[in-house]
């Protein structure tokens, strides 16, 4: 059975009430003049590369304060505001117990990662998670994140899926051979993004069984 990766935030959890959350206040301590943002729609990235496209004109250094009050207030228990997608525990079960192997790869820090999988109660389902910073230095891309996945596996690109939201997710897929299933119901654009290469699209978590019988 292949080898199936999946991004977090966007394709097996929302969690934006927390970003949100921990993003505001981190902005109310440092810049309390900034103008408010709602940053659904931006999350997926780094929080650095968020930061950048919900104030662009921002100072740089101002951003940078910014994103490491974020992190504190984040990985200090924000980080736990978050809930599954409709169908993901059960489908998750449901693909391990049918000799899937399931990893995740995500530009959430370890810390983060760890502490809201464990919340929810999925770390044992996964045999590798690969985060931002599972290397000494942040990995550039989520390309080099899932080369990296995939070299310290036995699988080959071949016999290997990715899940995700984002065009970043797609693009990673494609540059390691794997076929990509974009999930319409995330933060990112992937489904509808047409630069974005993808095998299929799903609307609920629960359609993955059944697309995944079609590739």
């Amino acid at each position: 059975m292949p080898l199936i990766v999946f991004d977090l935030d966007g394709t097996l959890i929302d969690s934006s009430p927390g970003i949100q959350s921990a993003l505001d206040e981190a902005i109310q301590l440092i810049a309390p003049d900034l103008p408010g943002c709602n940053f659904r729609s931006l999350i997926g990235p780094p929080i650095a590369k968020i930061l950048e496209r919900a104030y662009p004109l921002l100072d740089e250094s101002l951003r940078c304060r910014i994103a490491v009050e974020y992190r504190r207030i984040y990985d200090g228990g924000k980080c736990c505001i978050a809930t599954l997608y409709d169908g993901v525990r059960e489908t998750l079960i449901d693909l391990a117990s049918n000799g899937y192997t399931l990893a995740i790869f995500t530009n959430k820090p370890r810390l983060a990662t760890d502490a809201v999988l464990t919340k929810l109660g999925l770390n044992h389902l996964f045999a590798k998670v690969m985060t931002i910073d599972s290397q000494p230095g942040p990995f550039p891309s989520k390309v080099a994140m899932l080369t990296e996945l995939l070299c310290q596996t036995t699988f080959k690109p071949t016999d290997t899926l990715v899940v995700g939201d984002s065009p970043d997710d797609g693009h990673a897929a494609d540059h390691c051979r794997a076929p990509f299933i974009a999930v319409t119901y995330g933060f990112g654009t992937a489904w509808s993004d047409p630069s974005t290469p993808k095998s299929a699209t799903i609307n609920h978590f629960q359609q993955l069984p059944a697309t995944l019988a079609t590739l």
